[in-house]
């Protein structure tokens, strides 16, 4: 009951009123408007990058805010690399994109997918999970996507949260509909590991 209420609020309410104040944000901000640049033409090269996929092994599927949730998810990276999964990343930043282009970045070159997020709108979230087929998603420190949480849960396709924080005073905690809303993304996780309790 509570996850269909956060569903349908996020959804029918939140997105569309985010979406209006990213459009606002992006004439002010350089990094968001680049962000949303950077998008276009994102589903054309997933396609790409999918096409060269071995079914064969299993696709654990990272999600980080930005390059310093990429550094941490970095060990985890090659470690599923080499005992032979295939690994994609996707981000939300700006900065992650640029990290990633940066050509000192050796561990991250076996990668099949490095991408943008698209915006969390359900049909967004089913087309992503219908192209990548992941074993897994692990999602680096804070940054869930809502639908995509919902959704790959919904579909049976194990989650984990690693370096989870939560700072002191942050909506999740400090009031009732904030802990109602997060605790509807966290108990669809298989996994929580937490930087400290």
């Amino acid at each position: 009951m509570t996850s269909r209420f956060w569903f349908l609020t996020y959804n029918i309410i939140l997105i569309p009123l985010l979406s209006v104040v990213v459009k606002i944000l992006a004439s002010y901000h350089s990094k968001i408007n680049e962000s949303i640049e950077k998008r276009k033409g994102l589903w054309e090269r997933l396609e790409e990058a999918v096409s060269k996929r071995d079914w064969q092994k299993p696709l654990i599927w990272f999600h980080v805010a930005s390059a310093g949730e990429l550094l941490q998810a970095q060990p985890l990276i090659v470690r599923c690399i080499a005992e032979g999964a295939e690994c994609a990343v996707t981000y939300s930043s700006v900065n992650a994109y640029h990290w990633l282009q940066r050509p000192d970045q050796t561990e991250t070159q076996n990668l099949l997918v490095t991408e943008f997020l698209p915006v969390d709108r359900i049909y967004n979230v089913r087309r992503l999970l219908g192209l990548l087929q992941p074993s897994r998603l692990v999602w680096v420190s804070y940054d869930l996507w809502p639908n995509l949480v919902w959704e790959t849960y919904r579909q049976g396709i194990p989650q984990s949260l690693v370096s989870g924080i939560i700072h002191a005073g942050s909506l999740r905690t400090s009031f009732f509909a904030g802990r109602s809303f997060y605790h509807s993304l966290y108990e669809c996780l298989e996994q929580i590991l937490t930087v400290s309790e």
